[in-house]
């Protein structure tokens, strides 16, 4: 299950144009936790460089840390965050979200498997394994 989390946080980034940028994050996208790694166990953290556009669109994701099995569900979430519109025009902005992957246990009431918006770049996906036979 996708769920998307709205959120406003401001980040503060280094931008290409050798200024301080401010930008805030308006939609946060979680990613789906991957059936394969959950059934074998694969858990941690998954990072991705985006590239935001003027109008706060990410215009490249590029996965640079995590395990094989949790990357493209990471990087597929990570196009669909929305951010605040560049004040300079040609502001190339570039920021690494973190996509924490986590098994919680069996016993795990449902309201703690929601995931969860970390300011200023991060979204921890809590999952517990499940018997599908």
């Amino acid at each position: 299950m996708s769920v998307c989390i709205l959120a406003l946080f401001t980040i503060t980034t280094q931008a290409q144009s050798k200024t301080d940028d401010k930008i805030s994050v308006i939609r946060a996208i979680a990613p789906n936790y991957p059936f394969i790694a959950l059934s074998v166990n694969i858990s941690g953290l998954v990072e991705v460089e985006v590239q935001i556009t003027n109008e706060g669109t990410v215009s490249n994701a590029k996965v640079v840390g995590g395990h094989k099995l949790l990357q493209p569900s990471a990087e597929h979430a990570a196009k669909k965050w929305l951010f605040t519109p560049s004040q300079e025009n040609n502001n190339v902005r570039k920021i690494n979200l973190k996509f924490n992957f986590i098994i919680m246990p069996e016993n795990t009431y449902h309201e703690d498997l929601w995931s969860t918006f970390l300011p200023p770049y991060s979204i921890e996906i809590r999952e517990k394994k499940r018997d599908y036979q």
